[in-house]
């Protein structure tokens, strides 16, 4: 299954086998459109569910909508994919290592899909614009207008585009914070990007 992942704010993408001790995370839980993936996971986008102890101080900041809703597999914490041809796996293992970039396309974060995932593991607002809903009841639609409108700001990934999102909250929310060019530019974070690369045997 096609799938990479987004990690605080910042990109996880996949790669070959890391030769260093790289932090781990592990996709964990069922419910969604796939086993393996996490309760939320629609599509074949977002939310995943990625189980990580090497990354409890980062989790530990997140939004609690964001963050442990696999009981029993914590510290997790919920991301998005932000490249259509990369790959994880429902619960197998991956590693995370610095960059800034897809790895397939080698598309650069975009400060859209930043601030929106920015705003989703805060729990922040998307400037009253856009509402996520953590809750169970409208959790799926939520995950799968925030993965549509990912998905477009990093270079039309699965088909989506500004303008098949013209109506979408979060699209809405993301043009009005950078006055619309939020997709065309790099975004720059204050600590260096994660990449999730998957062990290959």
């Amino acid at each position: 299954m096609k799938k990479a992942i987004f990690l605080g704010t910042v990109v996880a993408a996949m790669t070959a086998s890391s030769l260093f001790a790289d932090p781990t995370v592990t996709t964990v839980g069922n419910g969604g459109t796939y086993d393996g993936y996490g309760p939320y996971q629609t599509g074949s986008g977002g939310e995943f569910t990625l189980y990580s102890p090497d990354l409890a101080t980062d989790i530990s900041y997140y939004y609690s909508g964001a963050k442990n809703q696999v009981p029993g597999s914590t510290p997790n914490f919920q991301t998005f994919c932000v490249e259509g041809n990369e790959y994880i796996y429902g619960n197998s293992l991956s590693y995370v290592t610095f960059s800034g970039q897809s790895i397939y396309t080698d598309d650069p974060l975009s400060k859209g899909a930043a601030y929106l995932y920015s705003q989703f593991a805060t729990g922040g607002n998307f400037g009253g614009l856009a509402t996520y809903s953590y809750a169970p009841a409208g959790r799926s639609a939520s995950a799968a207008l925030l993965q549509n409108a990912i998905w477009a700001l990093m270079g039309g990934q699965e088909g989506q585009t500004a303008a098949n999102n013209a109506s979408n909250p979060f699209m809405i929310a993301a043009e009005a914070q950078f006055g619309g060019t939020c997709g065309l530019k790099t975004a720059r974070l204050a600590r260096n990007p994660r990449r999730l690369r998957n062990r290959i045997s």
